[in-house]
């Protein structure tokens, strides 16, 4: 594989092929083509491409519904650019973005500026990878530190507390006090039953979903 990564180029066009594999292959990167959607995903599953340039009209389907069927995978998602003839604004647009798009080019931009929004994208999925493996680390080794198990016994003798109290184990109750015991119980019996589930793993993949969302906003 180059330097650079791959790049997967999904298009129709001949003339475009003999550009982009040009272009990018002197810029370093890796390339990769196909002619059709049926055929990226192919290669999609073979070579693992590390950025997906698609055309927005292609022979069996549009990008539309490659970006929803593409969404639908197991397979890690990579960032995809999507390239049409239309100068227009799409009223679809901000659609294709919900579904995963990274950028948008209108044809014919320039070779530089190809290139220069690629590299851009996958330096930006580097730092993000890179952030969002710092923040697992730090989040796995504080719920690590956490006396998880004390908590739970901590929690389980106040339960038991409480609904002791409530069953008239130490005593009658006033209303108020009742009330105030049923509050402790309810809430240590939550709290019992959390520490119990208490996951450092899942910790970690709330973490992750945490920073992806703030990078979509």
């Amino acid at each position: 594989m180059a330097e650079k990564g791959s790049i997967l180029l999904i298009d129709d066009d001949s003339n475009m092929e003999v550009i982009a594999r040009r272009v990018f292959t002197r810029a370093g990167f890796e390339f990769l083509y196909a002619k059709t959607a049926e055929e990226g995903f192919q290669l999609i599953r073979q070579n693992h491409p590390d950025l997906i340039l698609l055309d927005y009209m292609l022979p069996d389907m549009d990008g539309e519904e490659f970006l929803r069927r593409y969404q639908e995978w197991d397979y890690p998602q990579v960032p995809v650019v999507m390239l049409t003839c239309r100068a227009d604004k799409d009223e679809r647009v901000s659609t294709y973005f919900r579904l995963g798009l990274k950028a948008f080019l209108v044809k014919p931009f320039g070779h530089r500026e190809l290139v220069a929004v690629v590299e851009n994208i996958l330096q930006r999925e580097r730092v993000d990878r890179e952030l969002r493996a710092q923040t697992d680390t730090r989040v796995r080794s504080q719920a690590q530190e956490l006396p998880v198990h004390e908590l739970r016994e901590v929690a389980a003798s106040l339960e038991a507390l409480a609904h002791s109290l409530l069953q008239g184990g130490d005593g009658d109750l006033t209303p108020g006090q009742q009330v105030t015991v049923m509050a402790i119980y309810n809430g240590t019996r939550r709290l019992h039953k959390l520490l119990e589930k208490f996951d450092a793993d899942d910790v970690v993949e709330n973490s992750a979903k945490t920073v992806q969302g703030a990078e979509i906003h």
